[in-house]
């Protein structure tokens, strides 16, 4: 006669006090082992935790930064899904640059660039959509500045400079405060034995970073506020 399988045993309150109460005296059995180690084993061993250690860490920041992206996107859609299209707005121009209010910066596809919207924000990162006085739109380029041929290849190396537009709008008014160009540094002459087909300089990161630090914030007052609802329903 097989014996049954099916029937499971119940797990009591009893057995679960056992399994925590022996946790401590597996600890201590556990770095007693490991103290008897070799050196190099512990090394080893050390590396192998706290590169698991880190990879949680980086997984739980990246959940949590794309659940905040995903929850501020959806706070600030009126905003972002009008004015990443700026262009067919027709906004009048003022070469008065200034940031009024909180600010948020999008690209053209509407996505909040969370490298620029923290250093601007500081540590203050919940903004309802009442807050934002500004929306800053960062708008990709590239640049082709010399093609490179080899023999026995049959397209050319593309030596390409990284660049990007930065429009600042003033949302209660409606107005283009400032619109600037920046292009990151040259990237080097490939190498003749590479098989990459384009050769890319760095992001302008950095300066377009420095160069919305740089400019004076306002306060946003009640009146802007009344200017920019009024304009939103437009």
């Amino acid at each position: 006669m097989q014996p049954n399988y099916s029937h499971k045993p119940k797990l009591t309150k009893r057995d679960i006090i056992k399994s925590f109460a022996s946790i401590p005296k597996d600890i201590v059995n556990l770095h007693k082992k490991f103290i008897a180690l070799p050196n190099g084993h512990k090394i080893f061993w050390v590396f192998v935790a706290a590169g698991g250690i880190a990879c949680l860490v980086a997984l739980f920041d990246y959940e949590r930064l794309i659940s905040w992206s995903a929850k501020t996107e959806s706070t600030h859609s009126s905003i972002i899904s009008k004015y990443r299209s700026y262009k067919k707005l027709h906004l009048k121009s003022v070469n008065n640059p200034y940031l009024l209010g909180k600010t948020l910066v999008i690209d053209v596809n509407g996505k909040i660039l969370k490298d620029y919207y923290f250093p601007l924000l500081k540590k203050d990162t919940k903004v309802s959509s009442m807050d934002v006085g500004t929306v800053v739109v960062i708008e990709d380029k590239k640049k082709v500045l010399a093609h490179y041929y080899s023999k026995g290849v049959k397209k050319p190396w593309k030596l390409v400079q990284k660049g990007c537009l930065v429009t600042i709008i003033d949302i209660t008014k409606q107005t283009i405060t400032a619109q600037k160009t920046f292009w990151g540094s040259k990237p080097p002459k490939p190498k003749t034995k590479s098989k990459i087909s384009v050769w890319a300089g760095p992001y302008p990161y950095n300066q377009v970073l420095q160069y919305l630090k740089s400019i004076p914030t306002k306060a946003l007052t009640s009146s802007s506020a009344i200017k920019k609802e009024l304009n939103s329903t437009q």
